[in-house]
């Protein structure tokens, strides 16, 4: 409880000092090709060092599926949590991986994704004691690289505050912060926030998820 009212005031703070900029595109990374005149659109807000966004990851990804691109577009945000070391870091390394993609596809950032969440214990804070912020970034890289990504190019990209990555990353972030969002994962259906009834929204089953969504198809 105290970690979100961390984050909440940090939210606030950001916002109130004026203007969020404009982003140079819509935020997000969506997901296999949905459209944007799907009749669901269903934004997800991820921490990539997490263990609830893991958790999350691969069930709203087969929620997206079970529907196809034409029905639900599945929208990932980055909203990376100040208590976690690197996850602004990695955060922006979904950036380095979408300048790889063709205009409109986010295969690679997605690749990067999932490869980063199958190797969250190694940058966790209890993975990166003692570590320096370049020992972090060298080891992001050198995931990077097994997806085709450069790693010296990934390298000078990350933490570089001439590079438009960091910007952008921070930008999407205050975009979290204007949605409400203090904490992840953190789920919008249409534009409104899903409450879990009793339940944590991470724990959700593909059914569970199913469940609401259907009545939306109707």
């Amino acid at each position: 409880m105290f970690q979100l009212f961390v984050i909440t005031v940090i939210c606030l703070f950001g916002i109130s000092q004026g203007q969020v900029p404009y982003p140079k595109t819509p935020e997000g990374f969506t997901y296999n090709h949905g459209m944007t005149g799907a009749p669901v659109q269903f934004d997800a807000f991820l921490d990539l060092m997490c263990p609830d966004s893991k958790a999350s990851f691969p069930v709203i990804k087969a929620v997206a599926d079970s529907y196809g691109m034409e029905k639900v577009r599945l929208i990932v945000h980055l909203f990376p949590l100040p208590y976690h070391r690197s996850a602004f870091l990695a955060a922006q390394g979904v950036h380095v991986a979408n300048q790889k993609d063709i205009p409109g596809n986010t295969t690679v950032a997605y690749k990067f994704m999932e490869t980063i969440f199958m190797v969250q214990e190694q940058f966790k804070d209890k993975g990166t004691h003692g570590l320096s912020t370049d020992d972090a970034v060298s080891g992001l890289a050198e995931q990077a690289s097994t997806i085709g990504i450069d790693a010296e190019m990934f390298k000078k990209e990350i933490n570089n505050m001439d590079s438009p990555v960091y910007e952008t990353t921070i930008v999407a972030w205050k975009y979290g912060c204007t949605r409400g969002v203090a904490g992840t994962p953190w789920f919008f259906l249409n534009g409104i926030e899903v409450q879990g009834e009793g339940t944590d929204t991470y724990k959700w089953t593909v059914s569970q998820w199913k469940k609401i969504i259907d009545q939306l198809m109707n």
